[in-house]
Order: C-alpha cells, then structure tokens, then sequence
C-alpha cells in the first residue's frame, strides 16, 4: 500500500469534502479522487459515503484513520530524528521563501544574526508568489515563508506568527497648506475631481 494514498483519509476526515482535501494536499479534484478510488479497491470498501453533513467515513475508515494518524507521526518523528537543534553547530540549509519587502527590510537583518549565532547554517531564499510559497511549505520544498497578513489567506493548519507590523508615513512639503489635519487611505471626492478636471476633455468618456 502506497502511503502517499494512506494519507488521503485523514485529511478527506477533517475536511469532509473531496475538494478541500484535495486543496489542501494541493492535488487537482480529479487526482484525489482518483487516488481514494485506489485505496477503495485495495481495501474492497467505498470507505467514505457522501451525506447532507459531506464524506463521512465508513465504519472500516473509522478503524483505519486514528492507526493511519500514528503511522504517519511516528513515520515523521523517526525522519526528523530526536536530536536537539544547535544552531552554533547545526550545518542545515534552511529554505525561505518571501515577498521583496522582506528582501531588503529583514533579509539583512537575518543574515547579520546568521553570522554570529549561526555561522555554518546556509539560507536559501526565492522571492515568489504567496500561492507557490503555500505550496512550498505544504510540499516541504520550504521551511517557511513570509507574506502580507491582509493580503493572503493562511490555511488553519500552518503555523501562522506576525513578525513585524509596519504603517503608512506621507511625506510632503512643509510649505503645502491644503492638506486636511487627519489623512486617509481612501481617495476623497475633491481629489477625485481635481484630477478629472486635469485631463484632457477628448480623454473623458
């Protein structure tokens, strides 16, 4: 039996839907689908039944998925090993991947703090898009990434942590006198139409 198969079943028992679970192991509908087939016919059982509450396990599944929850985390604690991690020692390359915000605002701080408590730890860091770091972090291809909190979604099963929370500053003339006393993000009607009244008429439809 395939493991990668075995895995299925948890993740399809927490979300109850076909297309969640395939979303959140990053499979097409159709992969998962296909995959729970082959299980289903190597256990000779439909090991889920679609109800008005989504796929509810069958009663083999409910025998099978708290033994496929410990194979599993047993199979990964043995993988990671029980050695404690010693970053004055520790020659791990560790993989990142961020927005180009983080590139020039804490790329360089991480890197000043490698070198003094953790001079042989390597630091690989591709800047990428917030869907492909999702699916690096959920593949294993990245040990982490950083993102915009209000521009993304973040699944409930990563670990989520704000590292820096940062505001908007505006800069202007010391000289300008028609700026109101309290500024905001939202573009007023009197700007609005300054800049329309500072076009060209044949560019107005």
């Amino acid at each position: 039996m395939d493991l990668n198969l075995l895995k299925l079943l948890p993740v399809l028992a927490d979300e109850k839907s076909v297309t969640k679970a395939a979303d959140r192991l990053f499979m097409s509908q159709s992969a998962f689908s296909h995959a729970l087939n082959r299980v289903r016919e190597q256990l000779e059982d439909p090991l889920f039944i679609r109800t008005s509450q989504g796929m509810e396990p069958t009663p083999r599944a409910r025998q099978l998925i708290p033994v496929i929850r410990e194979s599993l985390g047993r199979l990964e604690r043995g993988m990671t090993g029980s050695r404690q991690f010693d970053p004055a020692t520790s020659a791990r390359t560790f993989y990142l991947g961020a927005v180009d915000y983080f590139e020039f605002l804490g790329l360089p701080r991480l890197v000043s703090k490698f070198k003094t408590e953790a001079p042989n730890i390597r630091l690989s860091v591709d800047i990428l898009a917030e869907k492909i770091q999702h699916e690096g972090v959920e593949s294993g291809q990245l040990d982490v990434f950083v993102g915009i909190d209000s521009l993304q979604y973040v699944p409930h099963f990563f670990n989520k942590r704000i590292w820096l929370q940062d505001r908007f500053v505006a800069i202007t003339a010391r000289d300008r006198q028609d700026l109101p006393a309290q500024l905001s993000l939202k573009p007023s009607f009197r700007t609005c139409l300054k800049h329309y009244q500072s076009l060209d008429s044949d560019r107005l439809l």
